[in-house]
């Protein structure tokens, strides 16, 4: 039987899940705005943690198709589809280099602010997993020479299943309340982390002394993240102790990436990856 790792008890992330999903949507509109404002949103839940309430907030609408732009908060009206590409493609042949600019960066603009999670810019692997309007290149979160990482390597060394151990027994699994990823040393900092948190971590270790991967994909049909060493082998951070995954057939890849490369397993993975259903349950194996 797989050892299941505990979950810290977190009454505030349980209740709010719940409850803010019974709100209407035009109500989580108004406050999603607020939050966004700086204003209060007169929801004693939501201001019980602003972080973690938008974050959550923002996936709900999204998940309804319902995320406004910074232009419809005040009409409440989104029109978010995949239409937009074959828009820009249509517009590309008929225009200049310089007006084809200006219209790619308006549809990237305007898809971002409609609530993608997973974007493309000059080279660059755009995601939206902090907080809402902020994006970061995925490959930030794979810091290997962060001084707060450095530190935690040190006491254990250049050993993948060491690192591995050292990660499975010092950071303890916590369910996400919408989307949040953390940076390397704030999961140290707080010994906690999701899947996504705990292999971002793990790769980075692994990052000062040999080749490794974060890799996101699918585990038993749900999204998953875990880490990929060197030599393909799966490492799967949210156990309690470093050990083989016993069934390596049920994890799927679409996408690894570490601080230095991204590596789509075929074109737009990486925002399909994002598209997946979460089980947050299913996750502590």
């Amino acid at each position: 039987m797989i050892e299941r790792k505990s979950v810290i008890p977190e009454p505030y992330q349980t209740i709010a899940r719940r409850e803010l999903r019974k709100l209407p949507t035009w109500k989580l509109q108004e406050a999603y705005g607020k939050l966004r404002a700086g204003e209060s949103t007169g929801i004693e839940l939501v201001e019980q943690n602003r972080a973690y309430a938008i974050s959550a907030i923002e996936e709900i609408l999204w998940e309804r198709g319902k995320l406004p732009s910074s232009s419809s908060h005040s009409s409440g009206k989104v029109m978010a589809n995949k239409e937009d590409a074959e828009a820009l493609k249509a517009l590309l042949p008929a225009v200049g280099i310089g007006a084809a600019v200006i219209v790619a960066y308006a549809v990237l603009v305007r898809v971002f602010a409609l609530g993608r999670r997973a974007g493309y810019q000059d080279g660059r692997y755009l995601v939206s997993v902090r907080y809402p309007g902020q994006w970061h290149d995925i490959r930030e979160f794979i810091q290997p020479h962060k001084l707060g990482v450095v530190a935690f390597y040190s006491d254990v060394g250049p050993d993948v299943w060491g690192c591995l151990d050292l990660v499975c027994h010092n950071i303890s699994y916590r369910q996400d309340i919408g989307e949040f990823w953390q940076f390397p040393s704030e999961t140290i900092w707080s010994g906690a982390g999701d899947c996504e948190d705990s292999s971002n971590l793990l790769t980075s270790l692994l990052r000062n002394f040999t080749n490794a991967y974060t890799v996101l994909g699918s585990y038993q049909g749900w999204g998953h993240a875990w880490v990929a060493s060197g030599e393909g082998e799966i490492l799967e951070a949210t156990f309690t102790q470093a050990r083989p995954v016993p069934d390596p057939q049920d994890y799927c890849p679409y996408c690894m990436f570490n601080e230095s490369e991204v590596i789509e397993l075929w074109p737009g993975a990486l925002s399909e990856v994002f598209e997946l259903g979460r089980n947050e349950e299913l996750k502590l194996i």
